[in-house]
């Protein structure tokens, strides 16, 4: 795994009907575990297998099916939510048009309609993690 944490490999299961949660002490490879789940860091060894797929392999396919959401958003402040759904939509290789629908279903689901052309750094910090 990468990262300094104390185990260096790491294996488990969750099944599709399972909600988990990890707890540990700092420094132990929580967020690390989560975010090379998530594709975020690569593994320094081995891989990740979601529904039998490889996070090493596959990534894109990875990606748009897990997330991982920091608790403190690295977003560009300057930027607009729009801006964000944009690059991401490039990122998992979706057309402008699906993007759009996406961005649009998911600021109703989140009752941020109303904030979609605002920048970033006008938003509390739990509008940002909400996107």
């Amino acid at each position: 795994m990468a990262g300094g944490g104390l185990k260096d490999d790491v294996s488990f299961e969750i099944s599709s009907e399972e909600i988990v949660g990890f707890a540990g002490l700092n420094g132990v490879g929580k967020t690390t575990t989560i975010k090379v789940a998530s594709g975020v860091l690569r593994p320094s060894g081995g891989d990740v297998l979601i529904n039998n797929v490889s996070i090493v392999r596959r990534k894109i396919d990875i990606a748009s099916k897990v997330s991982w959401t920091p608790e403190f958003p690295m977003l560009d402040l300057t930027l607009k939510p729009w801006d964000v759904f944009h690059e991401i939509g490039k990122y998992l290789s979706y057309g402008r048009r699906e993007t759009r629908e996406r961005f649009e279903e998911s600021m109703e689901k989140i009752s941020m309609t109303d904030d979609i052309s605002g920048r970033i750094w006008n938003m509390s910090d739990e509008m940002r993690k909400g996107f």
